[in-house]
């Protein structure tokens, strides 16, 4: 059955869900107040509830899969989360659920850097340390940062520092990056929050970095670069340069 054959139906019955067609994209049929039939390109069907949260955001909140949810239990279903909001109470989707989860118990990869970079500070200088976190929050807690770190996987591992090295050609830094996570990993496998090091041999499966020459400075650009170092304002500096 194709979802225009539903135009002018009054009521839908779980014999006009269970026929329905998949088509080039996903699209969903209102079964009830705030209640939608949702189906995939690949002819997934799913059931989704749709309401304002306390802020006024429009969320959408997955509910089930059909036929293993039915058209009236979907309904029922419905009817608690509008009493629930109703009555001011908190309603979290799937997502949010596995965050408060993750978060509680302190596995989130934020979390494990943090804790990881915390073991440093007496080890590395303030610049360094300040230098470090910045290139974590920039480059890899953007995407990781609250997810679950013990469920990241190697693939998914090798396939972001990978991608990070053809678009950036930061090779040094994604190597230090590496060795940093995978030492953070080394800290929760003791934790007994781990049993292996997802990070463990990715080195050998990354692009690696031109063999060509070493940034250097010209014969002609030397006297220059003498006077700029004798010159130079801090004579410590200067004496080691």
């Amino acid at each position: 059955m194709r979802r225009s054959d539903l135009n002018g139906t009054k009521q839908i019955k779980d014999t006009h869900l269970h026929n329905l067609e998949p088509e080039s994209k996903e699209y969903r049929i209102a079964c009830d107040t705030g209640l939608y039939f949702r189906v995939s390109p690949k002819g997934k069907k799913t059931w989704q509830v749709r309401f304002k949260d306390g802020e006024g955001k429009w969320k959408w909140h997955s509910i089930g899969g059909y036929p293993d949810l039915t058209l009236a239990e979907a309904k029922h279903e419905a009817l608690t989360i509008f009493l629930k909001l109703k009555q001011n109470e908190k309603v979290l989707t799937k997502r949010e659920i596995e965050l408060e989860r993750v978060q509680n118990n302190h596995l989130t990869f934020k979390t494990l850097i943090y804790d990881w970079l915390d073991t440093k500070k007496t080890t590395w200088c303030e610049k360094t340390l300040r230098k470090e976190t910045q290139s974590f929050e920039r480059r890899v807690l953007s995407l990781f940062g609250n997810s679950d770190f013990t469920k990241i996987s190697s693939e998914k591992w090798l396939n972001f520092f990978q991608e990070l090295i053809r678009q950036e050609e930061i090779f040094n830094r994604v190597r230090k990056l590496v060795s940093h996570c995978r030492n953070a990993y080394d800290l929760a496998k003791f934790r007994g929050q781990i049993g292996s090091n997802p990070l463990d041999g990715i080195l050998k499966y990354l692009d690696r970095g031109s063999k060509g020459n070493m940034k250097h400075v010209k014969l002609t650009e030397l006297p220059k670069l003498v006077q700029s170092i004798r010159s130079y304002s801090n004579q410590h500096t200067a004496i080691a340069l």
